[in-house]
């Protein structure tokens, strides 16, 4: 899977042939202004995608098949502006989002069906990238060491 910043849309793409399996756009059609794909990540258990889309200031997630086929599941509207990197936490329970330009990660509790639950922020200077090398998060604090 691929996300195209540009074109703000999630591919599918068969990594034997290269052949495009599906196509989704990261904004609906009714949407007018500037949305650009930023991030994609797969959830640990591997049955859901999380899409990060500055602009429109979501996160789309989609539902992972067994066989690898994708579907919409569901957007969600963000707290603060420009999206630029999201991240399952190592367990999968929780999503976190940086925002480039509010200086701000978000920590979102992961609900049935993809649906998410904002429960804290941390707030530093232009966050872009998100990484977890060791799961501090055992310990019940809102964020990494």
């Amino acid at each position: 899977y691929v996300v195209c910043e540009l074109s703000n849309e999630l591919i599918g793409i068969n990594p034997s042939s290269g052949d495009i399996l599906v196509r989704f756009r990261l904004t609906d059609d009714s949407f007018a202004g500037f949305a650009a794909a930023s991030a994609l990540r797969a959830h640990p258990d591997q049955t859901m995608l999380a899409a990060s889309c500055r602009g429109n200031d979501k996160v789309v997630i989609f539902g992972l098949d067994a066989s690898g086929g994708v579907s919409w599941r569901t957007d969600h509207s963000l707290p603060h502006s420009y999206p630029r990197d999201i991240a399952f936490d190592p367990a999968g329970d929780a999503l976190w989002v940086a925002y480039e330009r509010s200086a701000v990660i978000s920590r979102f509790q992961l609900m049935s069906q993809g649906k998410l639950r904002h429960t804290g922020d941390l707030f530093l200077s232009s966050p872009v990238s998100i990484c977890f090398a060791n799961s501090y998060l055992q310990e019940g604090t809102l964020c990494p060491k």
